[in-house]
């Protein structure tokens, strides 16, 4: 990328969030998950969000990633015993248990 679309992005920070990608405002390379990038300019995602503008609830991935699919609800196991029959060792209940009242 350009030094001048850089300084653009820089200046539209907000544009910097695309379909296809993130541009990072560091060093104008983009990405679609910028935060897995951000180490190699020794930031996290809070400082750079402080340092170039964004609240701390923008997510800087690409837009396309933020479309989710509908989340799918499972039997969650309930009970010590339900929970070793689940791994098959119905005979540690007590052990789980134990660690499941503290």
């Amino acid at each position: 990328m350009l030094a001048k679309e850089l300084a653009y992005y820089r200046a539209h920070f907000r544009e910097a969030v695309q379909k296809d990608g993130v541009i990072c405002l560091e060093c104008g390379a983009i990405f679609k998950y910028l935060p897995s990038h951000l180490c190699k300019h020794r930031l996290t995602s809070h400082e750079y969000r402080a340092k170039w503008g964004y609240n701390r609830t923008t997510l800087v991935e690409r837009e396309s990633v933020l479309i989710r699919t509908p989340t799918v609800w499972y039997a969650v196991p309930v009970t010590c015993q339900e929970i070793c029959n689940l791994f098959n060792q119905p005979d540690l209940s007590d052990l789980v248990c134990s660690f499941m009242v503290r």
